[in-house]
């Protein structure tokens, strides 16, 4: 899927006008979502599956809570699984390349705040 075809994408998601979405690619850099003074967004990714995998965090995960290594894990294959809902195309984009990362750090992860 081409990034404009993500963009678009997530513009319908959410309802609002694509140019209202900027798209910041760094190779280098951390992916994350802002929501700037004028009411754009801006979506700093490092390739498609980071682009389509923030966007499904910035819909469903709640950000309040600051999860351990493990717990986050388990956050990224439950939002790609809800984001599966939304816009299977989209979804695919992450799951092979997010869940089997993901699972592997839920399986070998010890977190000492489990019972």
């Amino acid at each position: 899927m081409k990034t404009s075809e993500i963009k678009a994408r997530i513009a319908s998601l959410i309802d609002i006008p694509i140019q209202d979405i900027i798209l910041n690619k760094d190779k280098e850099g951390t992916s994350k979502i802002q929501r700037l003074p004028n009411g754009q967004l801006k979506i700093t990714y490092s390739d498609e599956a980071a682009l389509a995998h923030e966007f499904f965090h910035a819909c469903f995960t709640n950000f309040e809570n600051k999860p351990s290594l493990l717990l986050n894990a388990l956050e990224d294959i439950r939002i790609d699984a809800i984001g599966r809902t939304y816009d299977k195309d989209l979804a695919d984009l992450v799951v092979d390349d997010v869940n089997s990362s993901m699972e592997k750090v839920a399986r070998e992860t010890k977190d000492v705040n489990m019972r």
